[in-house]
């Protein structure tokens, strides 16, 4: 019997999830600051590509295996996410829950973060993956019904109402240092 896993994708998850926990250990015990300025730097570098390239093998996860299963049985696909938005959710709460037992945050702090208010020490990751994972079907469905040309056009007018909605107050030009990369 044949696995349908992309094995590359195990590998490249495998590193990138190993860079995560190495760049959380390194900045547990505070390595940069023990070794030399110009190591301390590679270090960052190449740790701290973890999470870039969690959000790469996301969008990768989204169309290589959602997109697929979406054109086959929405149905059994919307199901699938929606289990794993539970499992992150039970995750992240299972967490805060933990810091509340142990007297880390009080109870207004376990609520908030309850209704995915308030972040807890261990656990944003499966908050951001409980927002992303919702965001599935509709990337799915811009993706299928309009091609990348959506995706894009989308993520243009995303930043668009981000700089110009909720950062009335940055200066124009920045929108121009962002867009130029300067």
């Amino acid at each position: 019997m044949t696995s349908k896993r992309v094995a590359y994708l195990d590998f490249y998850r495998y590193l990138t999830v190993s860079f995560a926990i190495m760049s959380h250990a390194i900045i547990a015990h505070h390595v940069t600051a023990r070794v030399p300025q110009d190591i301390a730097i590679y270090i960052k570098a190449l740790t701290r590509t973890a999470t870039p390239s969690l959000i790469v093998l996301f969008g990768m996860m989204i169309e290589i295996v959602y997109v697929k299963k979406w054109r086959n049985d929405q149905r059994s696909t919307l199901g699938t996410i929606s289990y794993r938005i539970i499992l992150c959710y039970l995750a992240f709460f299972g967490l805060a829950a933990a810091e509340f037992l142990t007297g880390d945050v009080g109870f207004k702090r376990l609520m908030s973060s309850a209704m995915l208010i308030a972040p807890n020490t261990n656990g944003n990751i499966f908050k951001l993956y409980i927002f992303l994972l919702a965001l599935i079907p509709p990337i799915i469905f811009i993706r299928t019904r309009f091609g990348g040309i959506g995706l894009i056009l989308c993520a243009v007018i995303a930043f668009t109402a981000h700089h110009f909605l909720i950062r009335p107050w940055a200066p124009s030009r920045l929108l121009l240092i962002t867009l130029a990369g300067w």
